[in-house]
C-alpha cells in the first residue's frame, strides 16, 4: 500500500487528534491523582504527536517504505524519533544528496515504555508474584 499526500494529511490529522486525546485524559488523571494514569496518557501522547515525524520524514525520503512501517508499528522507534537526527549524505553513484533519519538513544526509549507500561498493566511473573501497577507519584507524573 502507498500513501499519497492525502492519506498522509489524513494520517496527520488522526495523530494529532488522538495526541490530544490522550493528553486531555492525562489533564484529568492529575486532576484526579491518578498519577500513574497521568503518566501512561502523557507518554501516549507523545508517542501518537511523534508519529507525525516518522510520516514527515516518510514523505521527504528520508525513511523507507520499510522502516516506516518498522517503526510505526514500534513503540520505541517513535520515542527514539524525539531526538532522531536527519544526516544527510553524498550519493557518489547518482551525484546527488540524500538524507537518512538516524533515531535517537535507544536505551532511553526502552526505559520510557517500560514505565509506561508499568504504569497501566498488572502483571504475573514466572515466580508466582503479582505486579500491580507502579507507583508513580505526583512529581514524575508532572
Amino acid at each position: 500500500m502507498t500513501l499519497n499526500a492525502k492519506d498522509l494529511r489524513k494520517l496527520r490529522k488522526a495523530c494529532l487528534k488522538n495526541a490530544r486525546i490522550h493528553l486531555r485524559f492525562a489533564h484529568k488523571m492529575l486532576k484526579l491523582r491518578k498519577w500513574n494514569m497521568a503518566t501512561f496518557f502523557a507518554i501516549t501522547s507523545r508517542e501518537e504527536s511523534l508519529k507525525m515525524v516518522l510520516l514527515d520524514s516518510l514523505e521527504s525520503g528520508s525513511l523507507t517504505r520499510r522502516e516506516f512501517n518498522e517503526y510505526w508499528s514500534h513503540h520505541q522507534s517513535k520515542l527514539r524519533a524525539t531526538d532522531a537526527l536527519v544526516v544527510v549524505y553524498d550519493d557518489s553513484d547518482k551525484d546527488i544528496l540524500k538524507a537518512k533519519l538516524v533515531l535517537g538513544n535507544k536505551s532511553r526509549a526502552e526505559e520510557i515504555i517500560k514505565i509506561r507500561n508499568k504504569c497501566l498493566y498488572v502483571d504475573f511473573l514466572p515466580n508466582g508474584e503479582v505486579v500491580e501497577p507502579l507507583h508513580i507519584d505526583a512529581a514524575c507524573a508532572t
